[in-house]
């Protein structure tokens, strides 16, 4: 099986297809953005909303969408790896920050030094809570109940106790 040169593709382009046909491009309309903002808001009311930039905010960049999303209104966010959660900290963002995903002994450490709350499901709240107590500080957190969305979450049954 031989591979194709991807600049061998123009030969395969339509008539008329510019020469950056094939070439993916990014465009970020910040009216659109704005415009989404107004509905959530529309609907919400005056309630804080938090901007999900997980996935350096799905490729298009976590600390620029989050200071865009910010010209609107927006102070809180939500990241899936603490590293990301560190990142948006360290670019100046004070409001409240989340880490949805999971996180290691030595992250849990960053979370707390660093004011991110932290989604728990599980017996990781044992380590996040011995991090906090380490540093002599208390760990903000946000427990997730499964909804039956096939994802994680302490079973409905089992979340008080939890």
């Amino acid at each position: 099986m031989s591979l194709m040169n991807p600049y061998e593709a123009a030969a395969y382009l339509p008539a008329g297809a510019p020469a950056d046909y094939t070439d993916p491009w990014l465009e970020i309309d910040s009216a659109a953005l704005a415009h989404n903002v107004r509905q959530i808001r529309a609907k919400t009311g005056n309630v804080p909303i938090m901007g999900v930039v997980k996935a350096n905010a799905y490729g298009h960049g976590a600390v620029a969408i989050a200071r865009e999303l910010q010209k609107h209104g927006i102070e809180q966010f939500a990241v899936a790896k603490v590293a990301a959660a560190v990142a948006l900290r360290h670019s100046g963002f004070s409001g409240p920050i989340l880490n949805l995903g999971p996180f290691s002994a030595q992250e849990a450490r960053l979370l707390i030094q660093h004011n991110i709350d932290q989604s728990i499901y599980n017996e990781a709240v044992d380590v996040l809570a011995n991090a906090a107590r380490e540093l002599g500080q208390v760990a903000r957190v946000h427990s997730k109940i499964y909804t039956g969305l096939s994802r994680v979450g302490v079973p409905f049954g089992a979340a008080l106790p939890f």
